[in-house]
């Protein structure tokens, strides 16, 4: 609705990264545009600076890149891969083969600590 109470009826063309159908005037690469993945799916996108950052999807939603969770509330459950001594799912940003990961190798199976892909506990 405009000012007025009046409707405003406006489709917009779907877009894309680096040309989003609603975009920033200062930041033309910034916006929301319709991702089409196949003909019976689409995407709804937002994207920074021609990246795509935010898709709403048919199942859900998914983000590329960091999500700063700050203001969401207590998490009472999350899973991880398995992982390896080489690749841990619990990793440090600056250190990615440091971290924590499922033993499976040694028996019996258990948590396993690698620094530089090398299992220290």
């Amino acid at each position: 609705m405009d000012f007025n109470g009046q409707s405003i009826l406006h489709s917009l063309p779907d877009g894309s990264t680096l040309a989003p159908a609603q975009y920033f005037r200062g930041e033309p690469t910034s916006g929301l545009f319709r991702d089409v993945i196949s003909p019976s799916s689409t995407e709804l996108v937002f994207t920074k600076n021609g990246n795509k950052r935010l898709r709403i999807t048919d199942t859900g939603v998914a983000v590329d890149g960091t999500l700063d969770a700050d203001s969401i509330g207590p998490i009472d459950e999350f899973t991880l891969n398995d992982g390896t001594e080489v690749d841990p799912p619990l990793a440090f940003s600056a250190a990615l083969h440091t971290g924590i990961y499922r033993d499976t190798f040694n028996a019996p199976v258990g948590i396993g600590f690698t620094v530089g892909s090398t299992q220290r506990l």
